[in-house]
Parts: C-alpha cells; sequence; structure tokens
C-alpha cells in the first residue's frame, strides 16, 4: 500500500514539475518572430521639424519716394547668382526724373522772386532815405523859423510854431512808414525764401530717390523672389505669383531676399515638456524632406529663454524656439526647405535594449521571452529609459540573447482557443 500512495506522489510531483516547465517554457513556433538583445550606446531621442534657413541673408525692400509710384524695371530669376555691387533690383526712373525737373524748375522760381523782392526793396530803401531825408530838412527849416519869433508878429510866429508841428508829426510818421515797409519787405523775402528751402529740399530729395530706386546686392549670395501678395483680391488657396518686370509694388515691400547658401540652419518649435532635456551643443540629424534617405549632422545652436503659443491664438500649445546649426554644408541646401530634426538628449553607454514590443507586463512585473532549444523562458527582467522605439533593460540579461516580439503565450493561449470546436459553440464559457 505504501508503495503504490509513493508510485502516486511521485506521478504527482512529475505533473506539477510539468506544468511548472509548460508555464515558463513555451514552443518556439516559427510564427513568433524573434530579435537579438542589443549592447552599445542607448540613445533617447525626440523629434522636431523646422524649416531651413540661411545664416546670412538681407532682404531687398522697395524704397519709400516722393509719389510713392514704382514698377520693377530690373529683377533677377528666381536662384540667380548675384554678387556684391550687383544690381538686384530697379524701378522705373521716369516719375523721379519729372520729379527733379519739376523741384528745379520751382527752385529757379524762388530764386526769381527772392531777387525781385531785393530789388524792390532795394529801390524803396532808397526812396524813403531820400524822404527821411526832406522831413528833416523841413523840421531843422521849422526850427529855425521859430528860433526867429521873436522879431516876426505874434500871427507869424503861430504860423512857425504850426508848421514846426506838423514837420514834426511828418517826420515822425515817415519813420513808422519807413520801418512799416522794411517789415513787409523782410516777409516777402522770407516767404520765398522758405519756398527756395522747400523747393532745394524736395530737389535734393528727388535726387536721392534717384539712386535709391536702383539697388545693389550688399552680399554675395542666391536671389530668392518674394510673392507679390499686393493684389487687390486674395482668397485662400489661390496661387500667388512672384514678383516680376513690370510688376507695380509698394514702398516698404520686400521684393527678393539675397541668400548665402554657405551657411545653413534649421528654425524649430520643442514643446515646454521638452524643454528641460535640450542644451546647446547637443548632436542632432538632420533630415530634409526634398532629399529623402539622407542624414546631415548638427547641433543645438540657439534655445529661446521663453514660451511662445502656436502659430494660432487659441493653439494652448506652449513651445520654445530653437535653432539648429548644420555641421557639415552641402551645395544642395536651399532655404524655405522643410526639416525633420533628431534631437539626442540623452546617450547611455555599454547599455543594453530592446524594442519597446519586446517586453510584456504580467503578475505585476515585465518580462521578455528568451528563445533557449527550441522554446521561449520567460525572464523577468528591470527597464529604464526610452526612445521612440527602444528600452533600456537594466537587468535581467545580458546582451546577446535572442527574445520574441510576440508574448509567446498569448499566442499559444489563442491557438488553443480556435482548435476547440466547442470554444465558440453553444454552452461554451467566454
Amino acid at each position: 500500500m505504501r508503495t503504490l500512495i509513493g508510485f502516486l506522489l511521485v506521478i504527482a510531483f512529475l505533473a506539477g514539475a510539468g506544468l511548472l516547465a509548460a508555464r515558463y517554457l513555451k514552443p518556439a513556433g516559427p510564427d513568433i518572430p524573434t530579435v537579438q538583445v542589443r549592447r552599445g550606446d542607448f540613445l533617447v531621442k525626440t523629434y522636431t521639424r523646422g524649416d531651413l534657413r540661411a545664416v546670412n541673408s538681407s532682404m531687398i525692400v522697395a524704397p519709400t519716394i516722393m509719389g510713392g509710384g514704382l514698377q520693377i524695371t530690373e529683377l533677377p530669376e528666381m536662384g540667380a547668382t548675384v554678387k556684391k555691387g550687383d544690381v538686384v533690383l530697379a524701378f522705373e526712373s521716369a516719375d523721379v526724373q519729372n520729379h527733379i525737373e519739376m523741384h528745379k524748375w520751382g527752385l529757379n522760381e524762388a530764386a526769381q522772386q527772392i531777387k525781385s523782392v531785393q530789388a524792390v526793396s532795394a529801390i524803396r530803401e532808397q526812396s524813403d532815405r531820400v524822404d527821411m531825408m526832406r522831413a528833416e530838412f523841413a523840421v531843422r527849416r521849422a526850427e529855425l523859423d521859430v528860433s526867429r519869433n521873436e522879431l516876426v508878429s505874434e500871427i507869424d510866429a503861430k504860423k512857425n510854431l504850426l508848421t514846426l508841428e506838423a514837420s514834426r508829426k511828418r517826420l515822425e510818421q515817415e519813420k513808422q512808414d519807413m520801418k512799416s515797409r522794411e517789415k513787409s519787405s523782410a516777409a516777402d523775402l522770407a516767404v520765398f525764401q522758405e519756398r527756395y528751402n522747400r523747393e532745394s529740399l524736395d530737389a535734393k530729395q528727388a535726387e536721392s530717390d534717384l539712386d535709391r530706386i536702383t539697388i545693389r546686392s550688399p552680399m554675395d549670395g542666391m536671389a530668392g523672389i518674394r510673392q507679390n501678395r499686393g493684389g487687390d483680391f486674395m482668397y485662400p488657396g489661390m496661387e500667388v505669383p512672384d514678383y516680376a518686370v513690370g510688376d507695380p509694388v509698394g514702398s516698404g515691400d520686400t521684393v527678393l531676399d539675397v541668400v548665402d547658401n554657405s551657411e545653413m540652419e534649421v528654425s524649430g518649435r520643442i514643446p515646454e515638456t521638452e524643454r528641460g532635456n535640450l542644451n546647446e551643443g547637443q548632436d542632432v540629424n538632420i533630415r530634409l524632406d526634398a532629399l529623402p534617405g539622407e542624414t546631415f549632422p548638427g547641433k543645438v545652436k540657439r534655445l529661446a529663454g521663453i514660451t511662445s503659443r502656436g502659430q494660432y491664438s487659441f493653439d494652448p500649445t506652449k513651445s520654445f524656439d530653437v535653432v539648429f546649426s548644420l555641421t557639415k554644408q552641402d551645395a544642395r541646401l536651399r532655404s524655405g526647405l522643410s526639416a525633420e530634426v533628431e534631437i539626442i538628449t540623452e546617450r547611455v553607454k555599454d547599455a543594453v535594449y530592446v524594442p519597446l514590443q519586446a517586453v510584456f507586463e504580467k503578475e505585476g512585473k515585465k518580462w521578455v521571452f528568451i528563445r533557449s532549444d527550441g522554446k521561449f523562458l520567460r525572464q523577468a527582467v528591470t527597464t529604464g529609459r526610452r526612445s521612440e522605439s527602444q528600452i533600456l533593460i537594466t537587468s535581467g540579461l545580458k546582451g546577446s540573447e535572442h527574445i520574441a516580439l510576440l508574448d509567446p503565450e498569448a499566442r499559444a493561449a489563442s491557438g488553443k482557443k480556435s482548435k476547440n470546436p466547442l470554444a465558440s459553440g453553444p454552452g461554451s464559457r467566454m
């Protein structure tokens, strides 16, 4: 009897061990993909998008001139190479020439009027001096007659006094009239002098306008023609043409840019949640939509210190402006190209890491399934930082194992259920 009981216990123990092995060792089916655990530098990355732009560029702006009418007569082609000093923008000069001639004519007329006023004033001044001398002489003669009143009759004496009084009044009036005429002449002269000064300034401004309607490049570079958005009617989605010869331009409008493509950078934004992970000098990889398959190395060049809102006022997202420099330049790079920037925010050397989908959470722990002798062994692991597709393994793996990308236990359970003809039939347990 005891022998029979012992035999049954051995059978039960072996059955339990088999169940335990079945729990942790699963057949390595051909339909379960695997991947080798990697050991090396583990990179934590974030991504953003931006636009390529030149570090050095210059906007060419239409000048502000008298009259404001500008029409393009000279403009390089889009992408044309220009040298410093080359004419990159010129406007019709006929209106400016007319302004110059008009103000020169006004200047000459004002000068003639000044000469006329000065001549009339000189003649009037000479006449006033003669009249003043006559009035003074009349006063002195009347005073002499009064001094002899003791020798003449009483009636003659009174006449002499009345004559002296009248002469003095006439002399005083002459002095006042002379001052009044001097002020009037000075006022007329000031009016014409002011007109002369104004016409002189306008003539100089018109001559300056003639120089400014021909604009030369301040640097070597490439011409980038702007879109002409000066139309009276615009609607969403319409194709806006570039500026061309013959187009009218408003004062202050930017017509083109001269861009130095020898040094490029990317301007973009990062969310505020990533701001603390970035520092100036960090390595980045830049990929351009226009050059698929190619990667350009770069670095974080400059980070904004304050947040800014999105493009639209209702956008609640806060972000930081960031500029990335390209450490390797390329002649194919052009301003305005769209770029994706891969930012390496952290680098862990000699680390063990696996794909995110190779780590499974069960029973409050994290597991991987290691392929061993045609079966999968469940192995508990401890994880650390993660990137967009990889996760750091801090314990549990050495770095040379092959692990499953799908859960073998879930696959096995799904297979058993599908093979059971009663699993989905009436009375089956769900």
